[in-house]
């Protein structure tokens, strides 16, 4: 049966860090309005995944140059980060450089080598396509069998919507808003040095430089990415705030997909950056590894299993609702399969913890034992699988609610 642990947390000490200012320009959860048309558009926090507004999100559209997040996540992944690896010489053939003459390119003579990481650093600033085909076939020898490599990074990452041929631009390939947003902070928080890359204006190559087609770049503080396509109809943009004494760092990522013009689609993704910075606020709700609650577990050589998470859980809402309500209104509800039954290793699932402000569902979080638990005695075992046995099915069925003492949900696990 399901059981759920119902519990109010006592926020104050967590959020000792969290400040919000009255001022709120408009109401959330009402999406800005977008002059440019677009086909579709995602707003979503990049610390919690929360989507702050969205239009046709998850349709399957053609991606253009931004199928290159795709080919530089791939690459990154291949080598798992490897310094050594990212400095790999990367071989320059015919095949590489015969691009269009109105195609951005660096200009690689075939024969003279270049680093891996150069080759990525200047697809995320300057969308070369030479670059990107050098890449391609440093993997896969072909630019078709490398599109297979991207298709099954996708599959792990979860991108549901994402399907390519070519790692250059194709008319078949097909990614969503989502995808794109959920891709672009996957990069950031894997590859955080990688991603510094996209918020550089200018990549000099050799004796020549060449310029960061994202406009937004040059259109306010903290904007830090990430790209966009050839005419600029289609981008993807990023905003970052650093932690200080008294607020938490954030991280918002816009994705509009089809927009009708350069100046439009720009001035689109500054609304939807400025919407998610200045109507939403996140929040860290545990810390990492901290123990959220105890459940019973049978059959071990323990009768409590601690359970929480190894990362960090934060959630997003909206900011006037702080202001209005306080941080009161938050509410916890943790399920779990029941019985629990040893043996549990350490960081295995073992339920969901679902968060509710004011009553509104907002994300779900999967928690994992703290530690081991191992089979008990023969005497334990016998004694719990008679329990089992006793217990009657329909009181099997019923919803148990267990208060989690406030003491209990602040306390670190010890390593």
């Amino acid at each position: 049966m399901r059981i759920f642990c119902n519990f109010f947390i006592a926020l104050a000490g967590f959020f000792s860090l969290f400040t919000v200012s009255p001022a709120v320009s408009a109401a959330p959860g009402k999406d800005p309005v977008m002059t440019s048309s677009p086909e579709a558009w995602v707003l979503v926090d990049g610390i919690s995944g929360f989507v702050m507004s969205a239009n046709n999100k998850d349709k399957a559209l053609s991606p253009g140059e931004l199928v290159h997040l795709m080919v530089i996540y791939t690459a990154l992944d291949a080598v798992a980060g490897d310094k050594n690896a990212l400095s790999a010489p990367v071989s320059i053939t015919a095949a590489d450089v015969m691009r269009s003459s109105n195609s951005r390119r660096l200009y690689l003579v075939p024969g003279e080598p270049h680093p891996l990481r150069t080759l990525l650093h200047s697809i995320a600033v300057t969308g070369a396509e030479d670059a990107v085909l050098a890449v391609a076939a440093h993997f896969d020898k072909e630019a078709n069998a490398f599109a297979r490599r991207m298709n099954e990074t996708a599959e792990k990452l979860g991108l549901h919507q994402s399907r390519f041929v070519s790692p250059m631009e194709h008319a078949d390939n097909r990614m969503s808003a989502h995808d794109l947003a959920r891709l672009a902070i996957a990069v950031k928080k894997r590859f955080p040095q990688a991603y510094q890359w996209f918020s550089e204006k200018e990549f000099v190559f050799t004796t020549h430089s060449l310029r960061n087609r994202n406009q937004l770049l040059w259109r306010g503080a903290g904007i830090d990415g990430v790209m966009s396509n050839a005419n600029n109809t289609s981008v993807i943009g990023s905003w970052h705030r650093d932690r200080n004494k008294n607020v938490m760092p954030r991280d918002v990522i816009a994705v509009l997909l089809g927009g009708q013009t350069s100046d439009l689609t720009t001035a689109d993704v500054q609304t939807l950056l400025r919407h998610g910075r200045l109507e939403y606020e996140t929040l860290r709700l545990f810390p990492a590894n901290t123990l959220v609650t105890k459940i019973d577990i049978l059959t071990g050589n323990r009768e409590k299993l601690e359970v929480g998470s190894a990362d960090a859980i934060w959630v997003t809402v909206p900011r006037q609702d702080i202001v209005s309500r306080g941080l009161g209104g938050f509410t916890t509800q943790f399920e779990y399969m029941s019985p629990a039954v040893a043996p549990v290793k350490t960081g295995e699932v073992v339920g969901k913890l679902r968060v509710y402000f004011q009553n509104k569902h907002i994300n779900d979080f999967d928690l994992v034992a703290m530690h081991d638990v191992g089979p008990g005695s023969f005497l334990s075992r016998f004694v719990d699988s008679v329990r089992l046995r006793m217990k009657p099915a329909d009181n099997q069925n019923q919803p148990v609610a267990v208060e989690v003492r406030r003491e209990d949900t602040a306390k670190k696990t010890q390593p």
